[in-house]
């Protein structure tokens, strides 16, 4: 299993190429206007979305900004194959890491059952194909990305709830001792 927490690349390589678009086009870098950049970061991650799912996608984003006091408009369109052409470095950058902790574990890939692909940007169509073809197995399609992100952050939270309770029940076992042995609390600093 691999976690694929390149959302946030993608994102921003969908904002670059809009933001660059827009530069050729108005000749003002919308990266540069923290509102207008939160909008085209909002209009990145709803085009990812609508393109596991359709082979393109309308971004309309009226009066993102204004030049000499005129409303400017974003309007662009962005198909499924250009969008594919943009994130593939990403994508060949995670597939690598998953080839290397393949190495590592000493397992070939032909002893891989099945793949498990976490994150959203699981959810791209290349993501898949490119896990498929490069381990030559299919991923589980029946478990929910999302769902597996909130499971990990829960894991996460009772881990260090228990190691608290641990590092809790230490002390206390340690201030019982001394009451125990010296009949009055010597101070125990733990870190």
């Amino acid at each position: 299993m691999y976690n694929l927490q390149n959302s946030s690349l993608i994102d921003e390589k969908v904002v670059d190429w809009m933001a660059d678009t827009f530069l050729e086009e108005e000749g003002v870098d919308l990266r540069k206007d923290p509102m207008s950049l939160q909008r085209l970061y909002e209009a990145a991650e709803k085009a990812k979305i609508e393109l596991s799912s359709s082979s393109s996608t309308d971004i309309n984003l009226p009066y993102v900004t204004s030049i000499d006091n005129v409303p400017k408009h974003l309007v662009n369109s962005l198909s499924k194959a250009n969008f594919e052409r943009l994130i593939d470095g990403i994508i060949e950058k995670t597939i690598d890491k998953a080839k290397s902790a393949l190495k590592s574990s000493g397992l070939k890939a032909s002893e891989i059952d099945e793949i498990l692909l976490v994150g959203g940007s699981s959810r791209i169509p290349l993501v898949q194909e490119k896990d498929k073809y490069s381990h030559g197995t299919w991923t589980i399609r029946s478990v929910d990305p999302s769902i597996l992100n909130v499971l990990f952050d829960l894991i996460g939270f009772v881990s260090r709830v228990i190691f608290g309770l641990a590092f809790a029940a230490i002390y206390l076992l340690i201030m019982t001792w001394q009451l125990h042995h010296y009949k009055k609390p010597v101070p125990v600093t733990l870190l």
